[in-house]
């Protein structure tokens, strides 16, 4: 479909950069598993961006409307690859598999697969992926759509606060998602599980959310006159890239700070000057049409890779 109005273009064309850096990881290990933490920065940071938007123009929607324009969104093209992949798996893979496949497709299909993660030990750096779970890269979809549900209420009572105590709705906004990603990180560092799996627990991971909301509503007053802004969103694009490509830190873990302040970089400042710099170069041909399905070719990539292994 051709692009909406109004549309960041540069935008997608960083979805689908990230989408490259999953796949290219995924296959063959190369560079950090950055893709997804940044996925999930770019999801929180649109998501409060256009809640606070609303809000300030004395539109605040209601949170049960924002669940049901997301999840109208996410879960038809969910549920037809749940059930390709599970067709899927009655042919290719051993019955031994089946019955904790078809819990996994529920789980998946319920938004709880990370935590079904959890509790089989999966281990996502595995060498060896065929037998891994063909629904194990849905523990992300899982985490957003836990996410999903739960930040509507956080930003309706942020609405509610600043009106009965005449503050900006940005500013507590602002200071709330601030001291989440604060506790959340603090966790993660001082009481976090050292097992594998940290990397499938939501806690691990609040933190990146409410930094892509916080950055989201700090926005007006991190502006930048437009030679800076395209050094900021140019320095942004060079790291991410070399964390694209490099292996760089271990996650989920502080280290992901680095490539989540690149990729706000890109946020805040690539769409400044589209004739030129980043903004101009996310947004040619293909990368914002790869952007567009980038959502459906993370569904089905991973278990194609399986599938293929197995076989």
């Amino acid at each position: 479909a051709p692009a909406r109005s109004g549309q960041r273009r540069d935008i997608q064309g960083l979805r689908a950069l990230l989408m490259v850096q999953v796949l290219l990881f995924h296959a063959w290990s190369i560079g950090s598993p950055i893709g997804i933490d940044s996925f999930i920065m770019v999801s929180a940071f649109l998501m409060t961006s256009s809640f606070v938007r609303r809000s300030e123009a004395g539109r605040m929607p209601f949170f049960g409307e924002r669940w049901a324009n997301t999840f109208k969104r996410l879960l038809p093209p969910l549920v037809v690859v749940i059930l390709a992949t599970l067709a899927a798996t009655f042919a290719f893979l051993p019955m031994t598999r089946w019955r904790e496949t078809i819990v996994q497709a529920f789980a998946s299909l319920t938004y709880w697969e990370n935590w079904r993660l959890v509790h089989v030990a999966a281990d996502y750096y595995a060498d060896d992926h065929a037998l891994a779970s063909p629904f194990q890269h849905l523990w992300s979809m899982s985490m957003q759509g836990q996410v999903f549900i739960l930040w509507p209420l956080i930003m309706t009572g942020c609405v509610l606060v600043s009106r009965r105590m005449s503050l900006k709705i940005r500013s507590v906004v602002l200071v709330a998602f601030a001291v989440l990603a604060g506790v959340s990180l603090l966790w993660l560092i001082l009481a976090g599980p050292v097992d594998g799996s940290i990397y499938f627990d939501t806690r691990a991971r609040i933190w990146q959310f409410a930094f892509g909301s916080a950055i989201a509503a700090a926005a007006p007053w991190l502006k930048l006159p437009p030679a800076w802004a395209r050094a900021a969103s140019s320095l942004g694009l060079i790291v991410l890239i070399t964390f694209c490509l490099v292996s760089i830190g271990s996650y989920p873990g502080p280290m992901a700070i680095i490539p989540m302040l690149s990729v706000s970089a890109i946020l805040l400042y690539a769409h400044v000057d589209p004739t030129r710099g980043v903004g101009h170069a996310l947004s040619r041909r293909p990368l914002p049409a790869i952007g567009d399905i980038s959502y459906a070719v993370y569904l089905i990539h991973w278990p194609i890779f399986v599938f293929y292994l197995a076989a």
